[in-house]
């Protein structure tokens, strides 16, 4: 008995394949509202509320201190020393900020804290001491740092994050790292960052270049929320937006020349709130609350991808209706972002409120 099926079935079938797999690679992991609320419509101090003469140092306890004094949340980098301990440094050479050639994982600890910041007297410090002086006072996300020994760092990590009364979540640009938080440790929001494919500079292949600038390993980790450097994104990250992945935004050199910039976010998914790669501004906001941005509201195109999940996915309702919903939604509310430019970047604090600047 042989079975005909038409070209347009098959067309129809490879195409729904096609979508399914897809979806099933980009797609974010669920996230519930009471684990969103801690960082949601938040300020972010990107490595402490360091100054632009460097008197207070990135990723200093003063830095930190001074972020969490103002009511900021922070956002600091972990790696590993020689003999396994949790440092909070960001570069994975010592040059830029201490001023001497070498790695951070071929030194000792002792040896990491006898250089200096920036020329001052801050040292290198260790993650549990600025836990101790952050004390719970603000958010905090934790960029993981790719390195040798990825395992031992998550394991660590998460150890002393278990200690810590505060909020926090955690990233990364390494998937695996983040994929260890998700069967690890499941209860922490967990994120994944990202450049544009071609900003990887041939740090990795361009092949895995293509794959973590889209978001296509996100399958492995299943990321609550996704940190993408500002950049025009690709339709991948914004579907996984649109999926319900958290959002977040960071700054890069290109941009420097910029006063501001503009981010948009629904009022069905708001997002994280995370400055640039430079330094955070050195202006202390009035308060932790969101004021009400100026200008008109716009619609941004992730509430369209977000409704019509919703609608045609989540509430099976027809592909037709759907889309007649669309045309007729509204509720998107416009961020305006306030950038300050620093020696090696622009620092940008991402927030529902216009800062001081």
């Amino acid at each position: 008995m042989k079975i005909h099926v038409s070209a347009a079935k098959l067309a129809a079938l490879a195409g729904a394949a096609a979508v399914g797999g897809f979806v099933y690679l980009v797609a974010p992991g669920s996230i519930r509202k009471k684990q969103r609320a801690p960082f949601q419509n938040r300020n972010f101090a990107h490595r402490g509320l360091h100054k632009r003469d460097k008197s207070v140092p990135e990723n200093s306890l003063a830095a930190f201190e001074r972020a969490a004094s103002y009511g900021y949340g922070i956002e600091l980098d972990v790696q590993l020393s020689k003999d396994g301990r949790v440092v909070v440094f960001h570069d994975d050479t010592l040059n830029r900020v201490c001023g001497v050639d070498a790695r951070v994982d071929s030194k000792t600890f002792d040896e990491l804290r006898q250089l200096r910041l920036c020329g001052t007297d801050e040292t290198i410090p260790l993650f549990s001491e600025v836990l101790k002086t952050v004390r719970g006072r603000g958010a905090l996300i934790v960029e993981l740092k790719n390195g040798k020994r990825n395992r031992e760092l998550c394991e660590k990590t998460y150890a002393m994050l278990r200690q810590y009364t505060g909020d926090y979540c955690i990233e990364s640009f390494n998937p695996f790292i983040v994929r260890w938080f998700r069967l690890n440790a499941p209860e922490v929001v967990r994120g994944q960052l990202a450049n544009p494919p071609k900003d990887y500079n041939g740090e990795v292949s361009p092949v895995s270049a293509f794959l973590l600038g889209n978001v296509l390993l996100n399958f492995l980790a299943r990321p609550q929320f996704i940190a993408y450097k500002i950049a025009p994104k690709p339709f991948s990250v914004k579907f996984c937006e649109a999926l319900g992945a958290m959002k977040v935004c960071w700054t890069s050199h290109e941009w420097a020349k910029r006063a501001t910039t503009r981010s948009f976010s629904s009022s069905t998914s708001p997002g994280l709130s995370s400055p640039g790669s430079g330094s955070c501004s050195e202006q202390p906001a009035d308060s932790q609350q969101s004021q009400k941005p100026k200008g008109k509201n716009e619609m941004h195109p992730v509430c369209w991808y977000r409704v019509f999940y919703r609608t045609c996915l989540t509430n099976g309702v027809h592909f037709k209706s759907g889309l007649r919903f669309l045309l007729f939604f509204r509720g998107a509310a416009l961020i305006r972002c306030q950038g300050f430019e620093h020696g090696h970047g622009l620092g940008i604090v991402f927030g529902n409120a216009e800062l001081p600047g």
